[in-house]
């Protein structure tokens, strides 16, 4: 009877060195892209000190379930997604443990396939004695001759599920989760991050190998309800916590004192999320809407883009649609042009890099305005079409101006293109019909 793979492995990893952590990184990086890599010598000694004392810590259901979270560029996924698993498989080829069934996913199917399964894939087409029985972008399915061992590799991602995944009688016993997590800056995706962490807590943690099972989580805080989020929260999980510095030393050779100067304040708040890895939080905003004072006011309606001329300026006083620009990105521009119409209440939408660009840009230039973050937690599609019942019932009307531009926007609704202005009216009105209305952001 084959030995237990948890068992086995913890084993194995309680009694290898640094020096034997080190000769495995360089002999899989230098196999893989012919440039053999380390990391720092501070962040080798602390990802080698949890694979060797907390990874084998068996606390979830006598099973190992574990986290990883730190910034980017520290070779997280490349110890934890990579090294690891690699480990994993080539001392089970050896020892002939049961390991059966290894997962690999991501958040997006094409980065489970590419950033993971692919790495795996070419380190071990360079394992003497191994014959690759099938061999698809999403499955591999390996025979070693030595000891008569068959092994399947298989990628998943956030919208699949792991229910009645099982090889040679195994369900999935070492699950690699990389970045699974809905991507911070589609925080409005509420729905999609409930039914992410739903999946995890009742699809993916439940098809695992009864006390057989490792699984490792690795990323960074994407929001307050994110999986990562609800991990650093649980006492059943390892957890490997690594901000930026730690006792004053930066995990990274390259960053120092002006690295983290020039990082806060071109990333903000955000910094504090990605490099000191807090969980945003929800805040909840209630505000009551003055419908007489509303009339007296020209209100401005601002969703920003990045490309050519894509920031979308929209001009309302009462519900006439006084006039619709479409400008390139340039703080000054925008901001002349709001005193320009005498804007007294700014409505933009609240979302991650829209609120990096108004916190440390706009408010500094927009003296005597409110600005006034909002969200309408529907597709762009369902919030442009809501203008748009409002427009040709004649809840808005658009001035003479305007009417060809309304009609363009409507054709690119039609295209499936993104009509800014289209999708600012229709939250604005939405929040503007309600009167009174909650606001949930992000801090």
């Amino acid at each position: 009877m084959s030995m237990r793979f948890l068992t086995n492995f913890t084993k194995f990893l309680k009694k290898i060195t640094i020096e034997d952590f080190k000769k495995f990184y360089l002999k899989i990086t230098g196999t893989v892209s012919d440039n053999a890599i380390l990391p720092s010598e501070l962040i080798l000694i602390k990802h080698f000190d949890f694979i060797q004392n907390e990874i084998p810590k068996r606390r979830f259901g006598k099973n190992s379930l574990n986290l990883v979270v730190a910034p980017r560029e520290t070779y997280k996924s490349l110890t934890f997604s990579r090294i690891l698993p690699l480990m994993a498989i080539f001392n089970s080829l050896k020892t002939n443990d049961d390991l059966s069934l290894v997962m690999v996913g991501s958040y997006r199917e094409i980065d489970s396939k590419t950033r993971l399964f692919d790495y795996l894939r070419r380190f071990l087409k360079s394992i003497p004695d191994i014959s690759f029985v099938i061999d698809n972008s999403d499955l591999i399915q390996i025979y070693y001759k030595k000891n008569n061992k068959e092994l399947q590799i298989k990628t998943f991602h956030s919208k699949k599920s792991l229910r009645g995944e099982n090889f040679n009688g195994k369900r999935p016993q070492l699950i690699i989760m990389d970045d699974i997590d809905v991507p911070y800056e589609m925080k409005g995706n509420i729905k999609e991050r409930e039914q992410l962490l739903f999946r995890f807590k009742n699809d993916w943690l439940p098809a695992i190998e009864k006390e057989n099972t490792m699984i490792v989580v690795i990323g960074i805080p994407e929001g307050p309800d994110s999986i990562v989020a609800y991990l650093l929260q649980q006492p059943t999980v390892n957890i490997l916590k690594l901000p930026y510095k730690i006792d004053e030393k930066y995990l990274r050779k390259d960053w120092d004192e002006e690295w983290e100067k020039s990082m806060r304040i071109m990333m903000g708040e955000d910094f504090k999320r990605q490099y000191e890895l807090e969980i945003p939080f929800y805040k909840d905003f209630e505000f009551e809407i003055d419908l007489d004072e509303l009339k007296k006011d020209v209100i401005g309606l601002l969703d920003m883009g990045i490309n050519e001329n894509n920031t979308a300026l929209v001009i309302l006083k009462d519900n006439i649609i006084i006039d619709i620009l479409y400008l390139k990105f340039d703080i000054k521009v925008l901001v002349d042009k709001i005193y320009e119409y005498g804007i007294r209440r700014l409505y933009v939408e609240s979302n991650t890099w829209q609120s990096l660009v108004i916190n440390n840009l706009l408010k500094k230039s927009l003296q005597g305005i409110d600005i006034i973050p909002m969200y309408w937690n529907v597709s762009k599609k369902e919030r442009a079409l809501f203008a748009w019942d409002l427009i040709e019932k004649k809840n808005l009307r658009p001035s003479l101006k305007v009417r060809d531009i309304l009609l363009k926007e409507k054709k690119k609704l039609e295209d499936g293109d993104n009509p800014h202005a289209l999708d600012i009216l229709g939250t604005y009105m939405y929040l503007f019909n309600n009167q009174k209305s909650k606001i949930r952001v992000w801090c």
